[in-house]
């Protein structure tokens, strides 16, 4: 019986109905039949009663409907945790909503009012995947804790070890998801910068996507206007298509690593089509590098002292 498809469902519901209870009882919600009373739960018999008659009514017994209503309350048992339990899950309500909230606009200022907006992005993005690493670290400790505390005669180790990581999940996945966007975020900022390997990577990419246009355009796939405008505003297409990744995240509904993965790639890719594009106009273009010591203006001739190459 245990392992039919019935007792599965039932069991699924039986819980979803448990937590739903539960939840009701924390948050001082009284249209459950399990309620919180003056240091007790109790279990109100006219919620279920009622549920019970417009079952029966719903299925077509209409005297049911007949059925006194009643005014009865058992007590299951008595707590003096309760109103402490109450006030915490109030609590969670509002840091679960809004500390997010207040980290990800404290971030935005300090970016914005940093003299280098990148070094102001790298820092923040490892000072939150260093939060992240100790808060899996403070978790795998109290896992330990709690085990250690279980005795094996009330419920098996391998038991207690399942009920724990399947309650705290969640926040596990979402724990590490925000680390992996950490690491990603602070590897972009890095990649902008004029270190040496970021500036052979993106001359890797460059000279990729610049290659792969050329060829397109030498085969007579030129994007013409079109091309030339991707090339000529580039920052505001890169900028387009990092910001639709991040806001693709932020309204996924609990995204996990897969996903940030999976937003990351398909991110790579526009960026890489977009470069392509550019690239296939057919319009040779060429960069005069900046003159060093001095600031020219646009048109100024650039002059060539004896053995500059």
């Amino acid at each position: 019986m245990v392992t039919s498809d019935q007792f599965a469902n039932a069991w699924d519901d039986a819980n979803r109905q448990a937590h739903a209870a539960v939840v009701k009882v924390l948050t001082g919600e009284d249209d459950s039949a399990v309620q919180a009373g003056d240091g007790s739960i109790d279990l109100n018999l006219g919620t279920v009663i009622d549920n019970v008659k417009q079952k029966l009514v719903d299925d077509g017994f209409a005297q049911a409907a007949k059925i006194p209503d009643v005014d009865k309350t058992i007590t299951l048992f008595e707590t003096d945790k309760l109103n402490e339990a109450q006030d915490a899950m109030r609590l969670l309500n509002v840091v679960g909503v809004w500390l997010p909230v207040v980290v990800l606009v404290l971030a935005a200022l300090a970016v914005w009012s940093a003299p280098a907006h990148r070094v102001a992005l790298m820092a923040a993005a490892i000072g939150v995947g260093v939060m992240m690493i100790v808060l899996l670290i403070g978790l795998a400790v109290i896992r330990q804790v709690y085990l250690d505390s279980v005795p094996t005669t009330a419920l098996p180790r391998d038991t207690a070890a399942d009920i724990y990581d399947i309650f705290l999940r969640f926040l596990k996945n979402s724990t590490v998801t925000v680390l992996v966007i950490a690491v990603i975020t602070a590897l972009a900022a890095y990649l902008y910068g004029p270190g040496r390997g970021a500036r052979w990577v993106r001359r890797g990419a460059s000279s990729g996507t610049g290659a792969t246009g050329k060829y397109m355009a030498r085969r007579g796939l030129r994007t013409g206007a079109t091309g030339r405008w991707l090339g000529a505003h580039s920052e505001w297409t890169t900028g387009t298509a990092i910001v639709g990744g991040a806001l693709a995240l932020t309204l996924w509904n609990y995204p996990t690593p897969g996903a940030v993965a999976l937003v990351l790639a398909i991110v790579v890719l526009v960026l890489a089509l977009l470069g392509i594009l550019a690239a296939a106009s057919g319009t040779a273009t060429i960069t005069r590098p900046p003159t060093v010591g001095r600031s020219s203006a646009p048109g100024d001739a650039v002059r060539r002292t004896p053995g500059q190459s």
